[in-house]
């Protein structure tokens, strides 16, 4: 049996559930303040996390959101059928969810299933279009979204989504998926062309690893990159 993802250990100092930049000036007020440069400081937050793609999000979501001892939020292709196909429905949904991760950071690690690569993708396979039509869809609402510290693409092909996604279908969207293989197809690669261009991006195949495997590597990427950023720069 796998490893519950609760018993994998962080180094000291280095756990991603705790307030990142923990020597930052910022740490000693509740809200933004001035740096000794006179520069705004942010407000010290927690780790945030999302989790993209056609299949297998929640289960990797809900894992981890458990082992960081935070909140797992639903993404807006969780909202009925009427939301899920309006590009506006989902924009706005996008707005009103950035609001929530921004006050959620301050209290807890989030985890969000569902974020806006994989509600551009949607948006853009419904309607026929290429990746950059599709961002140029929500590109007005995206100024002022918190960017996530990190996003786990999960990646996989037709035949083991198609899989997943009839097994259990816990989604309007999913489940049209089913239905239909060649609005599948244009998810998928849509899905794929938009992980392409993430900066935050860790990409992994969910046929080569479990829920649990996924976790840790997900866990192990926070950590080395929380150390990555706190690194003196070379010359």
């Amino acid at each position: 049996m796998p490893e519950d993802p609760t018993t994998v250990h962080l180094p000291p100092g280095d756990d991603p559930s705790s307030p990142n930049d923990s020597t930052s000036p910022a740490d000693e007020h509740d809200d933004p303040g001035e740096s000794d440069t006179g520069a705004q400081v942010p407000p010290p937050r927690h780790v945030f996390v999302v989790v993209e793609g056609v299949a297998g999000t929640d289960v990797v979501a809900t894992r981890l959101a458990r082992a960081l001892g935070g909140e797992r939020i639903n993404g807006p292709l969780d909202a009925g059928p009427g939301a899920t196909a309006d590009p506006e429905c989902l924009a706005e949904a996008l707005v009103g969810m950035a609001v929530s991760i921004a006050s959620g950071v301050r209290v807890h690690p989030v985890v969000v299933s569902g974020y806006l690569v994989s509600v551009t993708a949607s948006a853009g396979a419904r309607a026929g279009l290429s990746g950059d039509e599709a961002l140029g869809l929500f590109a007005p609402y995206l100024e002022g979204i918190l960017v996530p510290d990190l996003t786990v693409h999960l990646h996989a092909g037709p035949e083991p989504v198609a899989e997943l996604l009839a097994a259990s279908p816990s989604r309007v969207v999913e489940a049209e998926l089913v239905a239909d293989p060649a609005l599948r197809a244009r998810r998928l690669a849509l899905q794929d062309e938009l992980a392409a261009l993430d900066t935050t991006a860790l990409h992994l195949p969910i046929s080569d690893i479990d829920p649990d495997g996924a976790v840790e590597v997900i866990l192990r990427t926070l950590v080395d990159r929380a150390a990555e950023s706190k690194a003196p720069a070379t010359t």
